[in-house]
């Protein structure tokens, strides 16, 4: 979490604060051995994007995907501090009727960041 507020590496952050850290939490963050060969990236599949009822269906599918990782995972209070305040500001647009597509999209970029 220190490397990602700091904008470096985590072999960048001081080692003592790293030595704090559970054996097996420690060795997460610490580099390995290289891989021998890197995998090939998968070819792209190009999918229209969804327009109209299929857009909001796609939208609130990957919102629950989304909500059901981050459940799984430990997200710091930074990251829900930053949620807060940009649905705050959804929130915003949408009661000074902000065109509902633009908040809309805007919710979407949003819930796809995370």
């Amino acid at each position: 979490m220190l490397a990602e507020l700091y904008g470096c590496g985590v072999a960048d952050v001081d080692y003592e604060d790293r030595t704090h850290l559970p054996p097996a939490d420690r060795q997460l963050l610490e580099p390995g051995p290289a891989p021998a060969s890197p995998a090939p990236a998968p070819a792209p599949v190009l999918v229209p994007e969804p327009v109209g009822g299929a857009l909001v269906e796609a939208a609130a599918d990957e919102s629950a995907v989304w909500a059901m990782w981050a459940e799984s995972t430990n997200v710091g209070d930074l990251a829900c501090e930053q949620l807060a305040a940009d649905v705050r500001a959804l929130a915003r647009g949408y009661v000074a009727a902000d065109p509902p597509l633009r908040v809309f999209a805007a919710a979407r970029r949003l819930s796809r960041a995370g």
